[in-house]
This record gives C-alpha cells, sequence and structure tokens, in this order.
C-alpha cells in the first residue's frame, strides 16, 4: 500500500507539472516573456550579460581564489568586455567620480567565482548540489510513512531550492536570506529523517546505504 501510494503520489506531481508547463508554453505572453531573455537588444539584458562576463574574466584571471570577497566592484573596469564599454548602462559604473551606486553583478554565482576562485566555486556549487542530491534520495527513500509526508517535504524543499538557484541569476547580494532559510529547513529535515545524526554527509551516506 506505502509503494502504491507512493507512485501515485509521484505521477500526480509529474503530471501536474507537465500541465502547467504546457499550460504556460501554449500562452503567448509567457513565450514572450522567455524570448524576451535571450534578447541582447533590450539594455537590461545587454548589461546583465556584460556583468556576467566581467565576473567570468575576473574568474579566469584569478582562477584559485578570485580577485577577493568585496572587491567584484574595485577590478570591475578591468574585466568588463569590450563590447559591454559603450553601452549606456554602463557608463555611470566605470566613471570614476561617480560614487553614488556600487556595481552591480547581477547574479551572486559568477560573484562568488569572481571574487573566490574556483575554490569559493566549488565549495559554493557542493552547497546546492550536495543538499539536492540528499533530498532526491529522501523523496525516494523506502522508508517512509504510509502518507508520503517525507516525500512530500522532500519535494516542496526542492522546488524552493532550485527556484532559489534560478533567482541566483539575478540575486547579487550576499544577504541571500530566503537561501539561508531554505538551506536551514533542508538541514533540520535531514535530522529529523535521520535520527542517528545532525551532519549533511552522514545523512547522505545514510540515503545510499538504505535498502
Amino acid at each position: 500500500i506505502k509503494y502504491v501510494r507512493r507512485r501515485w503520489l509521484f505521477l500526480f506531481c509529474g503530471g501536474a507539472l507537465l500541465g502547467i508547463t504546457v499550460f504556460l508554453w501554449r500562452e503567448t505572453a509567457f513565450r514572450t516573456v522567455l524570448y524576451s531573455l535571450m534578447d541582447l537588444t533590450f539594455p537590461n539584458n545587454t548589461v546583465r550579460y556584460g556583468s556576467w562576463q566581467a565576473g567570468l574574466n575576473m574568474a579566469w584571471a584569478h582562477p584559485i581564489v578570485g580577485v577577493g570577497i568585496g572587491q567584484y566592484g574595485f577590478y570591475f573596469s578591468q574585466h568588463l568586455p569590450n563590447w559591454a564599454m559603450q553601452i549606456f548602462g554602463f557608463s555611470r559604473f566605470l566613471n570614476p567620480l561617480d560614487y553614488s551606486t556600487w556595481v552591480p553583478a547581477f547574479s551572486i554565482h559568477t560573484r562568488i567565482f569572481a571574487e573566490t576562485g574556483i575554490v569559493g566555486g566549488i565549495l559554493w556549487l557542493s552547497i546546492w548540489f550536495s543538499t539536492s542530491t540528499v533530498l532526491v534520495l529522501h523523496m525516494f527513500s523506502n522508508n517512509d510513512g504510509a502518507t508520503g509526508t517525507r516525500m512530500v517535504q522532500a519535494a516542496t524543499l526542492l522546488a524552493s531550492l532550485v527556484g532559489l538557484f534560478i533567482s541566483g541569476f539575478n540575486n547579487d547580494s550576499f544577504r541571500f536570506l530566503e537561501l539561508s532559510v531554505t538551506l536551514a529547513a533542508c538541514w533540520i529535515f535531514f535530522r529529523d529523517c535521520d535520527n542517528s545524526g545532525n551532519l549533511l554527509f552522514k545523512n547522505v551516506w545514510s540515503c545510499l546505504c538504505q535498502k
């Protein structure tokens, strides 16, 4: 009975997600917004992509430990791509006499790699990958109640985590309170699902060893 309920719950969630995706894709307004994100004729997109490339150029030039935490703005002008130099949106950031605004990175992900290099970047991605992996393992764990509560909780946390990762391509601040709260909720969930310990990797190992 437990397996049948889990299977139907999984099929229902997958069907609902597929249905929502098809519905949104049929909407012209949704496709217009989606395509606009890749249109370089929009000033917002060119400024965002230029900032991303500047961050990646910093990471390439300082591959091990980056330029240092909080130093993105000071190295920005040195690594901005040539095609972005003439864009109006960057003019105030390139003016050495303008102290009214701070240079935005427009992505916490590229900022992490730019300021902490490959060392910090690997640690940053490992947080997302390991947490997501454990959530997926808990979703398909056999040790669950008859109602499939653990699967629902894990799926909810995973959806929140994926949404936050995507929002990281627009949010460039370390004051990412939503991420801190969601990660805390994930680790509390892991602790409650495994009474043998609270360590993340111990939970990974316990999930992998479950039969």
